[in-house]
């Protein structure tokens, strides 16, 4: 095969793992979006725990900072992991560095479902 031709699979193949790993940490931001709009709904829901002028009107606005703020960190997840994954490349560590982000993912996602879960 020629050099040209496996750089190219290379570069498919680490997009493609770049893009699978962005999917999966979305699937994960989205299982803390709605546990914590979960923990609102339940503060608001009991009148010892509820804010100061807090309804369930306050959860759409909660909702959408959420959104907002697990979006950005995801999109800094996303940038970072493209240079991290090129540098296992680089280093021949691809795959501990791949199994480390599925890891840290899947902790994210088992937790905030665990304790979704529990209430």
């Amino acid at each position: 095969m020629p050099p040209w031709v496996r750089g190219v699979l290379e570069g498919v193949g680490l997009y493609g793992l770049w893009g699978l790993l962005a999917a999966l940490a979305a699937l994960a931001a989205y299982q803390v979006h709605v546990t914590l709009v979960f923990f609102g709904i339940l503060i608001v829901k009991n009148p010892a725990t509820r804010p100061v002028g807090w309804s369930t009107a306050t959860i759409s606005g909660l909702s959408r900072f959420l959104v907002l703020v697990l979006g950005g960190l995801w999109l800094l997840l996303v940038g970072f992991l493209r240079n991290y994954l090129l540098e296992g490349i680089r280093l021949r560590r691809l795959r501990s560095r791949v199994l480390r982000v599925l890891l840290i993912i899947g902790a994210i996602y088992g937790m905030s479902y665990g304790v979704l879960f529990l209430f």
